[in-house]
């Protein structure tokens, strides 16, 4: 039985460490995808995404000229998969992402959205960004993160915590916790160039590489379970969930 709940979205960043791999297929039960291609301009297309998964949407200009693959200067973040669609099982070493070709530029940036179909459910998305020259100096802009629903029904987000010098390229993750009021809303995230003046890299840009996709149970679930198991008062568990 499902029971309507407010719309909520909030969202936090951390750091990659250079050392992980991220396992796609843990991490995106519900969809996954990612882009690494040197192709100029880039389709938008992922280049692997979850086999049968219909969440996440392609890549999208958000201003700008075009979008582009990387050829040099690769980024750090090493992924995993095991129930890929154009390539079943694998892995992914200093993943390319894809990139505003309007380098240097305020405003320039990709977009990319995910379907929410279900007003009940929790849903948990995980972004993988990267940049060059971005920063908190006052010459360098900032990678800017915004988040929102289509319906509005939660206040956005925005962040600008990943700090990326020249080479290589500084790579980061949001882990957003999302729910919409209202069935087949969309979640949207762009990552775009903002504020500074960019003198201190000409070639500032920022990337989008791999998106998963999860659920949390919802809370009249929970409680539920936990009655029928005798744990109320004794704590909850989560559970983790995956477009295309």
């Amino acid at each position: 039985m499902n029971f309507a709940q407010a719309a909520l979205l909030s969202g936090s960043f951390s750091n990659g460490d250079g050392s992980t791999v991220y396992d796609l297929t843990a991490l995106g039960e519900l969809d996954w995808a990612y882009w690494s291609s040197t192709a100029d301009p880039f389709s938008g297309v992922a280049t692997n995404s979850k086999s049968g998964g219909t969440l996440i949407g392609n890549l999208t200009l958000h201003n700008g000229t075009t979008m582009r693959g990387t050829t040099a200067d690769r980024t750090v973040t090493d992924v995993s998969f095991s129930d890929g669609a154009s390539s079943l099982s694998g892995s992914v070493s200093n993943i390319q992402g894809v990139f505003n070709n309007s380098v240097n530029t305020t405003g320039a940036g990709i977009s990319v959205a995910v379907d929410l179909p279900d007003a009940a459910t929790v849903y948990h998305i995980t972004v993988w960004v990267s940049g060059q020259g971005i920063g908190s100096a006052s010459s360098e802009f900032e990678g800017l993160m915004t988040a929102s629903l289509n319906s509005g029904g939660a206040a956005a987000y925005t962040d600008t915590s990943l700090v990326a010098g020249s080479k290589p390229k500084a790579d980061g993750y949001y882990n957003f916790t999302v729910s919409s009021d209202v069935d087949d809303d969309i979640f949207n995230m762009t990552y775009a160039l903002s504020d500074g003046s960019g003198s201190d890299n000409y070639f500032s840009h920022t990337i989008i590489s791999s998106v998963a996709v999860s659920t949390i149970p919802e809370p009249a679930s929970i409680l539920y379970f936990l009655m029928g198991t005798g744990l109320v008062g004794f704590g909850f568990f989560r559970k983790p969930f995956r477009k295309n």
